[in-house]
């Protein structure tokens, strides 16, 4: 039987030339700094427009200056990622794109699916907000965003994760990695945490990231429509 191209990878079962371009991709430093440089760079993104530009109500140059401050830093993002990505190997199933292992992840994923709807159901009746639905452009745009972030954090930070620290150190790293972003939005980032570290167990186990980002886009979603709790992170969050 062919190994799973999508499973994480172990070099002692592997021979010839297959197993010299899986080494070639594992370079516990070059791994280090791409996940550092990307995750740092975005973490820029997020804060310092904003905080070099000010909260207050802005001129149209000043947004434009914000605006130029964040592609600055997220076009250095882009290229890590991409030479990152054609550098390792020219396969979707190594992001998670593939159709390797989509139907036990999705199996995997409908349980987290219902706990996360089991849980946003007990806060809008605990809150008693009425049901709202009123941006339906979130409700069909989210889960596009959701399946970005799936990809960088699951297809991208999590295998560097596992080359430096296999198991269950690169799941707790990615997990905790994906809540630190959300902050200083703390109700929000304690609800990502315990979504994120199961999202990164179940990407370990099946390589494919599909189901997980449907889930992340429903539950996103809802999460402002019906609890109205904001998705709002960085510093505009003292804003609100």
């Amino acid at each position: 039987m062919p190994p799973d191209r999508g499973a994480p990878v172990d070099l002692s079962r592997q021979s010839g030339s297959l197993a010299e371009g899986l080494r070639a991709t594992c370079n516990p430093l070059r791994d280090a700094l791409e996940a550092a440089a990307t995750y740092g760079l975005i973490v820029l993104v997020i804060w310092l427009p904003d905080v070099w530009v000010g909260l207050g109500d802005l001129s149209a140059g000043e947004r434009w200056q914000r605006n130029l401050f964040r592609a600055a830093f997220a076009l250095p993002v882009l290229v890590i990622f991409a030479l990152g990505i054609r550098r390792t190997w020219p396969d979707p199933n190594r992001l998670g794109l593939g159709r390797d292992g989509w139907k036990k992840a999705a199996c995997l994923a409908l349980p987290v699916l219902f706990l996360g709807l089991g849980v946003l159901f007990l806060l809008w009746a605990r809150a008693g907000y009425p049901w709202r639905f009123e941006n339906k452009v979130r409700l069909l745009v989210y889960p596009v965003w959701a399946l970005l972030q799936q990809v960088y954090f699951l297809g991208f930070l999590q295998p560097r994760f596992e080359r430096l620290a296999p198991g269950r150190p690169a799941v707790a790293a990615t997990g905790c990695l994906f809540a630190l972003i959300h902050l200083p939005n703390l109700p929000l980032a304690g609800l990502t945490l315990p979504f994120g570290l199961v999202y990164a167990s179940i990407f370990g186990r099946t390589r494919n990231l599909y189901a997980l980002a449907v889930v992340h886009g429903i539950l996103g979603a809802l999460l402002d429509e019906v609890i109205d709790l904001n998705l709002v992170v960085g510093p505009n969050y003292w804003r609100l």
